[in-house]
């Protein structure tokens, strides 16, 4: 997970908000016009993101299992379309 955040440092932080109060998201812009995005869903339920006017360069999810706070068990998997899934963290390189 830290080499998936370790992208942010150097990056000016842009202030975020969801329509909802399970993500918390973290957002960077850099010198080189490329953006990213860090979420973290709090809930069982996954969220679709609205990222219209971004090209997606990568998107990469730590996803967990049903049971992710009684055991360890995760997956990292490349998403087409960025949503991130329960109790999951979601990480994106974005450009205009």
């Amino acid at each position: 997970m830290f080499a998936l955040l370790a992208p942010h440092k150097g990056g000016c932080v842009i202030p975020c908000d969801a329509d909802t109060d399970a993500l918390d998201i973290l957002c960077t812009s850099h010198a080189d016009g490329t953006y990213y995005l860090s979420v973290v869903n709090r809930r069982a339920e996954p969220c679709a993101l609205d990222l219209d006017g971004y090209k997606i360069l990568s998107c990469t999810e730590i996803r967990t299992g049903a049971y992710s706070f009684e055991s360890n068990d995760f997956e990292v998997v490349e998403n087409a379309a960025p949503t991130v899934h329960g109790h999951s963290v979601l990480f994106m390189k974005l450009a205009k």
